[in-house]
């Protein structure tokens, strides 16, 4: 036999019902967008993964934000933010863009640099030398902007990092330009190893921060900021960094 509720309990619980459900009890939705690269974001045993994937994702819920992170090329970030003037996404802060942007929080910081591979000749000591070099770059990234502004004359696009990583160990460009995480991970990808190659010096660093288009009106930019803060005080922005294997900066 059923137990019968008196007035009081069933109008607790008909209020307890209505709380649950009000929009003030449940998260507000957060559209964010990330490049789809090693190891920055990337699907691990039919999960999403990945370092800026895992710190937007717990920034997300600290700030009270029920996430939807979508990885996409480089190109397709940009088109998304002006179609979208709610959604955020994690953007390279470079001269090119400075002012497309408004930048919220910073993410990561890592240097520019050029490998090539260790048996070869190519000369990558300076900008000046490895100018006539076949570099790769992936399409829309940092690495095209900084070849592009720094003069380099025989620019190689490709879609991704592992395509770079495939024409490098196979002599089809001479040199390859990106972030130390995101080579590492290619190489991994192609079951090659960081002593295949040898590095120049740093180009320049460059930073990503979590980013919005002007003029931002419907983000709570505060409020992303106080999670990031939160996250740096209790140490877990760093542990997240850590299992990644960069420093924090």
């Amino acid at each position: 036999m059923h137990a019968i509720l008196g007035k009081p309990r069933r109008a607790l619980l008909v209020c307890c019902c209505a709380l649950a459900m009000s929009p003030a009890a449940a998260f507000d939705e957060a559209q964010l967008y990330i490049n789809n690269a090693p190891p920055y974001s990337y699907v691990d045993e039919g999960r999403e993964a990945g370092l800026v994937y895992d710190l937007l994702d717990q920034m997300a819920a600290r700030a009270g934000f029920r996430s939807h992170i979508s990885s996409v090329p480089f190109k397709r970030i940009a088109v998304q933010l002006s179609m979208q003037p709610s959604s955020l996404a994690a953007i390279w802060r470079q001269p090119e863009v400075e002012l497309s942007y408004i930048w919220i929080v910073k993410l990561l910081e890592e240097p520019a640099i050029l490998v090539a591979r260790s048996d070869t000749a190519g000369d990558i000591s300076s900008i000046d030398a490895a100018r006539k070099l076949r570099v790769g770059v992936v399409l829309g990234s940092p690495a095209e902007l900084i070849a592009r502004r720094l003069g380099f004359q025989h620019i190689e696009v490709s879609t991704s990092a592992v395509s770079n990583a495939r024409k490098l160990d196979r002599g089809r460009i001479d040199a390859w330009l990106a972030v130390p995480s995101v080579i590492a991970a290619a190489q991994q990808q192609i079951r090659s190893n960081l002593g295949a190659l040898r590095s120049g010096p740093p180009i320049e660093k460059i930073a990503m921060y979590l980013s919005c288009a002007p003029p931002c009106n419907d983000i709570d930019i505060d409020r992303w900021k106080r999670a990031a803060a939160a996250m740096k005080k209790d140490g877990s922005y760093a542990r997240i960094i850590d299992r990644y294997l960069l420093v924090p900066r």
